[in-house]
């Protein structure tokens, strides 16, 4: 398993530069710290829409919903209720976002799949 990640990873880097892509654009920061914490993460312009779509709005979720509840929202006294609607709301647009973004870039340098790399 760890053979065929590597392989594919070392191939989709190969690909990517023969496309003109950025290396820090291929592996972005939170690809280094999946890494760090063990966890083998497809490079994102290879990665499916929604684990795309996991992996940037969850965090952005939980992140826009702290700031906001201790800046914002707690000290007006907005509902828990409005609060949970509003996080679900800019977690799902952001993470939408950005696996779109991938998923066009994707397509417009005719990047392969994961799958057949």
């Amino acid at each position: 398993m760890a053979d065929d990640y590597s392989r594919k990873l070392a191939a989709a880097l190969a690909e990517a530069e023969r496309a003109g892509i950025p290396r820090r654009r291929v592996l972005p920061l939170v690809w280094h710290l999946a890494q760090k914490l063990g966890w083998p993460m497809r490079p994102p312009l290879y990665a499916t829409f929604w684990q795309n779509m996991l992996v940037t709005g969850l965090p952005y979720g939980v992140l826009w919903s702290l700031w906001m509840h201790f800046t914002n929202w707690g000290p007006r006294g907005m509902a828990s209720g409005v609060q949970l609607a509003a996080v679900l709301a800019g977690a799902l647009l952001f993470g939408s976002a950005m696996a779109g973004f991938a998923a066009f870039t994707r397509g417009r340098k005719e990047l392969s799949r994961w799958e057949d790399l």
